[in-house]
């Protein structure tokens, strides 16, 4: 698999997570919900923030040790 298509498969899988996250808080937030689940631009802009966020290195080791662990 080139670096390309696996770089697609992460942020798809990245994606996916970050929409089960706020499908999950939709009870307590629902505001945020209601607009990422409606707002094509907002969830794009969300998405990226927290993409973002995740490249910084010492935020997704500590994100992503939680979530397997």
């Amino acid at each position: 698999m080139d670096t390309m298509s696996s770089e697609q498969n992460s942020r798809i899988a990245l994606e996916k997570m970050i929409s089960q996250a706020v499908s999950q808080e939709r009870k307590r937030e629902l505001d945020l919900y209601k607009r990422y689940a409606q707002d094509p631009e907002f969830k794009r802009a969300f998405d990226w923030s927290i993409m973002r966020l995740l490249s910084i290195k010492d935020i997704s080791n500590v994100v992503f040790e939680a979530a397997s662990g």
